[in-house]
């Protein structure tokens, strides 16, 4: 049986999902009975999840400065005008 989730944020809704399930698997089929556009918002939520955890990491690389070398070579390649347009490279690619 279905029930409705409530939940604010994608760390409560992972929450919910998973409190009476035990693994992956169980999760899966408990998706695949939803109606298409509960898949959708659950992927909608998960996606910012995602996002959200991808800029946290940036952010913290950033500031432990384990992006210092890369941010030195573009700056770098800048300066020689060794880089191209990104419009150029997609057209390329």
């Amino acid at each position: 049986m279905l029930r409705t989730i409530n939940a604010s944020s994608p760390l409560e809704l992972t929450q919910a999902l998973c409190r009476d399930m035990t693994n992956l698997a169980e999760i899966e089929s408990a998706i695949q009975k939803l109606p298409p556009g509960k898949i959708r918002q659950l992927v909608d939520r998960l996606q910012a999840y995602l996002e959200n955890e991808w800029d946290k990491q940036i952010e913290a690389d950033a500031n432990s400065g384990k992006l210092n070398d890369l941010i030195a070579r573009a700056e770098s390649d800048i300066e020689a005008n060794q880089v191209k347009r990104l419009d150029e490279i997609i057209r390329n690619a």
